[in-house]
């Protein structure tokens, strides 16, 4: 009997620890997928950040936020423009490593065309209603804080 239980608890265990990676690992997949076929008419690009060899899609609209996607702003300049606006869910998918950047990292954005490298040149927690941030030349990654009050916003400039 007590075999039997420990057989129970081994398999639920396994079975607790790899959902997550699995879920992980298909979103990954489902990026690569996406990137082979060089995008799609719904896709803007993607962002590659090689510190944590993290990439994503990038699709326009706020819908993209919940299908684990980066969010890029209607008020953006296209990729490569002088005013880029990237927001995504402070998520294990999305960006909840930008808290672990650096200024002077690197951070890669493609239209699936071309590729434009910037460099981080300030990290700010700024308020929920701080709207100054979208004014600002450059690319902007965005991201919720735990409190929700606050975003973490990353400026970087074009190389």
């Amino acid at each position: 009997m007590l075999k039997r239980i420990i057989k129970i608890l081994l398999v639920l265990s396994l079975f607790i620890l790899f959902i997550p990676s699995y879920n992980k690992y298909r979103i990954e997949k489902r990026v690569d997928n996406i990137l082979l076929s060089k995008g799609s008419s719904i896709y803007e690009g993607y962002i590659y950040i090689p510190k944590f060899n993290y990439k994503n899609v990038i699709k326009k609209g706020d819908k993209a936020i919940n299908e684990n996607l980066v969010s890029m702003h209607n008020l953006s300049d296209p990729i490569g423009g002088s005013n880029i606006i990237l927001s995504g869910h402070n998520n294990k998918y999305v960006f909840h490593k930008l808290y672990n950047l650096n200024i002077g990292d690197e951070i890669i954005l493609s239209n699936f065309k071309q590729e434009y490298i910037y460099t981080v040149d300030n990290i700010k927690i700024v308020s929920i209603d701080d709207s100054s941030t979208f004014n600002k030349e450059g690319l902007k990654l965005i991201t919720c804080t735990n409190d929700n009050q606050k975003r973490l916003v990353v400026f970087c400039s074009k190389k």
